[in-house]
């Protein structure tokens, strides 16, 4: 009933914005976000109910840095809390017209900062809770992109990509910058791709920190007090980067992946096939639900025959390493891009023949086997046999 009567008073008063900052700190409070903590299911829903009116009725002038000043009292609740008061700023993003964009953009962006080190100050949270809180925050920033103009948005974009990545900044800042930027490409689809570009030189860096086939020292990156902790950070890193990166592949018309861009982004995607960080199963699924997709979509956008005869060729030297996963994970991203490519393949036959006549030899059968698999896929889209080569 009090609640019912608070929200009469919020539609009814226009002197409610006095005490907007208790009335969200308190509809935020677990007690009314979790059922059974305290309460009914009737009050959490009103409760719900209530930050609504709140969301509609406040002014964004208002409304923007009261939450910014919940925000630093209610995280100390615990993951409901800062999801509902979450939701209270994407529902008030969403309210927000074009004409008020512009002014309220610095108060939204100062807001965004601050939640996005939300991995940083609540670091004993388990990944699974982090994740849903940034997925969270990832929706209001993006809702915030589409109503911002490319002048006003490139700025913000490249402040963030210097608060996660300039020396000194904290290490796990990149696991959240990738999460943002997977969001980001995934909503502005092919308008991500007037961003991407300032991208470019970092994804070919951090797909190589993360590389510890590359590493001396076959350490993970992030400086951790846990081995084991440092290579799921690694490992959620590269996941999120091939993922932006299939993302802008997948939405490119032959601006993006222009010849400088190949040739930065090449070897550190193609040594990726080495990297057998995580183990057997985390790679395995890295390599199949990630890097393959990654590395076809690539191969796609390249389209240049110029471009695609050094990707086949780097990639069929991963079939020669020592490492009998590594070898069978070549031949399998391999049989995806040239079912990819098609006819586009073609070209590129000649230089693959010596690779499988030595891959048909293999002393692993699963690698033998998945050989024979490839050369179907090459039969089927050539329209011929070429057993006459082995």
């Amino acid at each position: 009933s009090t609640l019912i009567s608070l929200k009469i008073i919020i539609e009814n008063i226009s002197t409610v914005n006095v005490f907007i900052y208790d009335i969200i700190l308190k509809i935020c409070h677990p007690d009314l976000v979790i059922e059974g903590r305290k309460q009914t299911l009737d009050i959490v829903q009103e409760a719900t109910k209530l930050r609504e009116v709140v969301c509609n009725i406040v002014s964004p002038r208002v409304i923007f840095p009261v939450i910014k000043k919940v925000y630093s009292e209610i995280r100390k609740h615990g993951k409901a809390s800062v999801l509902v008061l979450l939701d209270m700023l994407n529902t008030s993003i969403n309210n927000i017209s074009r004409e008020d964009v512009k002014s309220n953009t610095p108060v939204l962006i100062d807001i965004f900062i601050t939640l996005f080190d939300y991995r940083i100050d609540d670091n004993q949270v388990l990944e699974v809770d982090i994740f849903e809180v940034e997925e969270k925050i990832n929706y209001g920033f993006t809702e915030l992109a589409v109503k911002l103009s490319e002048i006003s948005f490139r700025p913000i974009f490249l402040k963030l990509l210097e608060w996660a990545t300039t020396s000194g900044a904290p290490q796990d800042r990149i696991i959240t910058f990738f999460h943002l930027t997977k969001s980001i490409a995934l909503k502005l689809k092919s308008l991500f791709l007037l961003f991407a570009g300032h991208l470019v030189g970092t994804l070919a860096k951090m797909l190589d920190w993360c590389n510890t086939y590359k590493k001396q020292t076959g350490q993970p990156p992030f400086v951790d007090s846990s081995y084991s902790t440092c290579e799921k950070k690694a490992c959620l890193t590269l996941k999120l980067i091939l993922d932006t990166m299939y993302t802008c592949f997948l939405h490119d018309k032959h601006s993006f992946v222009t010849k400088d861009t190949f040739n930065i982004l090449l070897q550190p995607l193609v040594d990726q096939v080495c990297n057998t960080i995580g183990g057997t199963t985390v790679y395995q699924e890295r390599i199949q639900g990630h890097l393959v997709p990654c590395i076809s979509q690539f191969a796609a956008a390249a389209g240049k025959d110029s471009l695609l005869k050094p990707l086949n060729y780097q990639l069929l030297l991963k079939t020669r390493e020592s490492n009998t996963q590594v070898r069978f994970a070549a031949l399998v991203i391999a049989q995806d891009m040239y079912r990819k490519l098609g006819e586009e393949f073609t070209v590129l036959l000649p230089e693959t023949i010596p690779f499988l006549a030595e891959l048909m030899e293999d002393e692993s059968v699963e690698v033998e086997q998945q050989t024979q698999v490839i050369i179907a896929t090459i039969e089927e889209i050539t329209g011929e046999s070429i057993q006459q080569y082995f």
